[in-house]
């Protein structure tokens, strides 16, 4: 069994917002393995599939993103042994966008999501999929960045990034972190620009 929780903030204001690329991910990933509808558990919508190497339980809070962690320690205790994969992904205004980074464990780096979900569960040893988002320009605060929608740009690109990470997503599963890193950590999906 393995667990992946895509963080975000739940409702149509933010549905297309960068702090919601970690709903994105997993969304894309449950279409891509047909999973069925999403149904509402406890504080989390949760879909589940079989795979090869076992079952696989996706799950996105309904809590706010910096209030993620009560949902989730709720997720793992209900469903994960501590030998079994859990996997976070969120967005990561450090790291440029269209670049994945894969850790498997650390700090927050800055994210209240992450921050969160450490202080409930008491530990940082657990993998995370960062999604790039890039960072907020001179005089846009971090909020108001991470809380606006991609730029036009960006959006031309944003399938191709969220396709890939739904795809690193998998290999983390099946292959183990190590491949995954090997694999995506060198992708970049850059903004395509107006000819």
């Amino acid at each position: 069994m393995a667990l992946i929780v895509g963080l975000g903030n739940p409702g149509s204001r933010y549905e297309d917002t960068r702090h919601n690329a970690g709903f994105m991910v997993v969304d894309a990933l449950a279409s891509e393995l047909d999973a069925p509808p999403w149904k509402e558990w406890g504080e989390s919508l949760l879909t589940s599939v079989s795979l090869q190497s076992g079952k696989l339980i996706l799950a996105k809070p309904l809590t706010y993103i910096n209030l993620s962690g009560k949902a989730v320690s709720a997720l793992i205790h209900s469903f994960i042994l501590d030998s079994d994969p859990f996997i976070v992904v969120h967005d990561d205004m450090h790291i440029p966008f269209g670049s994945l980074r894969i850790k498997t464990s650390g700090s927050s780096g800055g994210h209240n999501g992450v921050r969160s979900v450490i202080d409930s569960l008491g530990s940082d040893k657990f993998s995370r999929l960062k999604i790039g988002v890039g960072g907020p320009s001179e005089g846009l605060s971090v909020v108001d960045f991470v809380l606006a929608p991609f730029t036009e740009a960006e959006t031309k690109s944003l399938p191709r990034f969220i396709a890939a990470g739904a795809q690193a997503l998998r290999m983390l599963v099946e292959e183990g972190p190590q491949w995954a890193m090997n694999h995506f950590h060198s992708l970049r999906f850059e903004e395509q620009e107006e000819p």
